[in-house]
């Protein structure tokens, strides 16, 4: 007797959880496009699923590594939370798939060094698969700071200033990340370079950007609205950016290419946004697509052992940073610098960090949630210094980005108010001082970041623990 199950963007995450987890039971499941069948396969054009092994690299992914977790979560799918230690001590032999979340390049390259750069390298030449997400995409690349994966690049001059929000893609060829799709499905994308391909490349693109959607972005404008009410080379002369969505129409979005017997596959377009269904089923597909197909099946994990209660303490720390936290998040709000608009985003206004406040809020909720509900799985003393240091940084941290925000509000219409240039030296001198110089995580919160993630690098082990399969897996 055969079960069907079909794959629907309403049932996406219930269906896709169920195929994996049947998976993990150790039962086949065959598929013909959105159709997927369990014990026996009907007489169709079918091929069997398969169960490979993801590392998540976590270090300098931040905000977009729990994206990226949250969605493996979603999904079932097998993986284990890797760091770049972990990864200099040859541990990524034990999977099939790197997955490098978004995040900035040169915070993953100071976690790796030369080491885990080179670890990587002989990871994917050996034929291991390398699947990047948008800043993920960023470390593969033929430049300085990349690993040299595939033989593309950055492209210095974007015509635009950083955009996020849904757009079409259009597919360049058949590929299995396509399997199931839809035309009128739609990706979001999070702020993302822009690929400069060489006139000759054996580097394949799977997808274009199309025609945007009412929720794109750039900067702080709806794109959509400045078209329809107003003119757009009015308001780029305001900004002083590209705001125009044409000058990335038709440019490549997701490619692939060969590192030696490795697969390589660079989205700038997100997998693994909250409530997409496209994005959910894409990440499977490639799962799909990167697990060898000799892979098989596996078995569940054995649950990990508990520990004795926590002690009030540490939940009273946790739950004082998550307070304050959301005090600091509603003092944007009165301000009118920032808004949700979801529960995993805000948008914010041109010319604060808002992307910094809003990865720190998420990172400190997180906490919160592992100590209060999953405390009991991790001996607890392995992260009280680190959290302890937390309650001292971040209520001084958050008071002097108060006062930032209020100058930065007083200057906000001001041309010259951007990530990087700020009309009076207060603004710059508090910048430098809790952000550094440069637009990615520096200063003081790269400090508070460093205990965000020692704090939280237990749970997420135990997580990866929860979704690992136990079989040996060759490649």
């Amino acid at each position: 007797m055969t079960q069907h199950l079909k794959w629907t963007p309403q049932t996406c995450i219930g269906i896709l959880k169920k195929i994996t987890q049947t998976l993990k039971n150790g039962h086949p499941v065959y598929r013909c496009g959105r159709n997927f069948y369990t014990l026996r396969p009907p007489a169709t054009d079918v091929k069997p699923c398969h169960l490979g092994q993801i590392a998540l690299f976590w270090d300098g992914s931040y905000f977009f590594g729990l994206l990226v977790l949250w969605q493996l979560k979603r999904l079932g799918l097998p993986f284990a939370i890797i760091t770049a230690e972990e990864i200099k001590q040859g541990k990524l032999k034990n999977y099939h798939i790197l997955l490098v979340p978004g995040g900035w390049t040169n915070l993953k390259n100071e976690a790796l060094g030369e080491e885990g750069r080179k670890a990587i390298k002989e990871f994917v030449a050996a034929g291991g698969n390398y699947l990047g997400i948008c800043g993920g995409s960023g470390l593969a690349l033929a430049e300085k700071d990349g690993l040299g994966l595939i033989s593309c690049q950055r492209k210095k001059e974007r015509k635009i200033a950083n955009f996020y929000g849904k757009i079409h893609l259009v597919p360049m060829l058949s590929h299995p990340i396509w399997e199931g799709f839809s035309k009128k499905a739609t990706f979001y994308v999070w702020w993302p370079g822009l690929f400069a391909l060489p006139e000759f490349s054996d580097v394949q693109i799977l997808a274009t950007y199309g025609e945007i959607t009412p929720d794109f972005f750039v900067t702080d404008l709806n794109v959509a609205d400045l078209k329809k009410y107003d003119e757009i080379k009015k308001w780029e002369t305001h900004y002083r950016l590209k705001i125009s969505p044409e000058n990335i129409k038709n440019q490549p979005a997701i490619i692939e290419g060969k590192f030696g017997k490795g697969k390589v596959i660079l989205t700038y377009p997100h997998l693994d946004t909250p409530s997409n269904p496209w994005e959910a089923l894409a990440l499977f597909n490639l799962w799909q697509y990167l697990s060898p197909s000799t892979s098989g099946v596996g078995t569940n994990p054995v649950p990990p052992p508990l520990y004795p209660n926590p002690p009030q303490t540490v939940l009273h720390i946790a739950r004082k940073l998550k307070k304050a936290m959301q005090e600091f998040m509603n003092f944007g709000k009165r301000h009118f610098l920032w808004y949700q608009v979801s529960p995993w985003m805000f948008r914010w206004r041109k010319g604060i960090r808002g992307f910094h406040y809003t990865s720190l809020y998420f990172l400190i909720l997180e906490i919160e949630k592992y100590l209060k509900y999953y405390s009991f799985y991790v001996p607890l003393n392995t992260i009280l210094p680190s959290l302890e240091r937390l309650s001292l940084l971040l209520p001084s941290f958050l008071e002097k980005a108060k006062r930032l925000l209020l100058q930065e509000r007083l200057y906000l219409n001001h041309p010259d108010l951007t990530l990087l240039k700020a009309p009076v030296e207060d603004i710059t001198r508090l910048r430098q001082e809790l952000f550094g110089h440069t637009p990615a995580f520096g200063g003081k919160l790269k400090e508070i970041l460093t205990y965000v993630d020692k704090t939280l690098m237990p749970f997420l082990k135990l997580e990866g623990s929860l979704y690992e399969i136990t079989s040996e897996i060759e490649k």
